[in-house]
């Protein structure tokens, strides 16, 4: 016996009310996915106001601290996005 309703639900309902529980819970997965992609388009945005467009994590140097550190937030955030819009996240 599980603590969560929704699984309680499903050990004890009907079929019906468990492809009803399973379409609220993938519905509610999708907005929160939605809301993380909404969320890393909007560190992204704010990271590219001053980003080093080829910053290199192996360099420890680089001229402007802050453009290098935005350059790698953008290019994390970017192959985070692909992935989340490939299903992969």
């Amino acid at each position: 016996m599980s603590d969560t309703p929704e699984v309680n639900a499903i050990d004890h309902g009907s079929k019906e009310d468990c492809f009803d529980i399973m379409r609220d819970l993938a519905r509610k997965l999708e907005r929160q996915r939605d809301r993380l992609a909404e969320a890393l388009r909007d560190v992204c945005e704010m990271a590219k106001w001053q980003y080093d467009e080829d910053a290199d994590e192996n360099n420890t140097s680089p001229d402007d601290m802050t453009a290098h550190i935005n350059g790698l937030i953008v290019k994390k955030i970017c192959a985070a996005l692909a992935e989340l819009e490939k299903g992969k996240l």
